[in-house]
């Protein structure tokens, strides 16, 4: 993910990227990075994408995620910790958390924008961001079609909020918004309700199993771990 889109405009200001290509490596580079940097203060960042793509393709209460995180700990305990030398401790926290949860989103809970032909007809093109989280980009002139028909026959599955209510909430944030945020966002915005999400047809539908992007605490609450490596407190 050293040079995706995302990673590039995250990665804004930061002075050395490492790329890893398997968990021993992903411990072994923090543990290099640290001994290179020693006594500096800095902030090293690292990812790790499995239980995430597990999630999304066997849903998040899948065995598979457990196991994965099973191995990734005992790989930070036998390759990160005992071989930390005691200078690199010295001072150090560890963060560990998730960028986000996920729900479970069986196929049945898909809505197809095929099965809703007049919605998308009305649409520039099929809707943008997440499939929990969806960005109408509306034809000139269909605005006020568009607006009813989301209320009046998905309103059980979506929250649907205009553009100006998305930007006054704050949910995407504090400050001023970026200026190319109206052009991305879209004129419409829904937000999912239960395990709803909307995607083309069927064959989107069943792709994967667990989903992210709506106000679920599943998918808003993660943990954070903070502990010091050198047993301070």
């Amino acid at each position: 993910f050293t040079k995706t889109p995302l990673s590039t405009m995250h990665f804004r200001g930061t002075k050395e990227v490492f790329g890893h290509a398997t968990a021993s490596d992903f411990w072994l580079q923090l543990r290099r990075v640290l001994e290179a940097h020693r006594g500096e203060r800095f902030l090293l960042g690292g990812y790790w994408s499995p239980v995430d793509t597990l999630a999304h393709r066997l849903g998040p209460l899948d065995e598979s995620g457990d196991a994965e995180i099973t191995s990734i700990a005992l790989l930070m305990e036998e390759i990160f910790f005992k071989r930390l030398d005691p200078a690199d401790r010295d001072g150090t926290l560890l963060l560990m958390t998730a960028d986000h949860g996920q729900v479970t989103t069986p196929p049945s809970s898909a809505i197809l924008l095929d099965d809703h032909p007049i919605l998308r007809d009305a649409l520039l093109l099929p809707p943008l961001g997440e499939s929990r989280v969806p960005f109408f980009h509306v034809r000139t002139g269909q605005e006020e079609t568009v607006w009813n028909y989301l209320h009046e026959h998905l309103s059980e599955q979506f929250v649907f909020l205009s553009q100006d209510d998305v930007l006054r909430s704050g949910l995407l944030g504090p400050g001023e918004p970026y200026s190319e945020v109206r052009h991305r966002l879209g004129d419409i915005i829904g937000i999912a309700r239960g395990e709803s999400f909307i995607v083309r047809d069927k064959d989107t539908a069943n792709k994967m199993w667990g989903r992210h992007g709506g106000l679920l605490p599943q998918e808003m609450l993660v943990p954070l771990l903070a502990v010091r490596l050198d047993g301070g407190s």
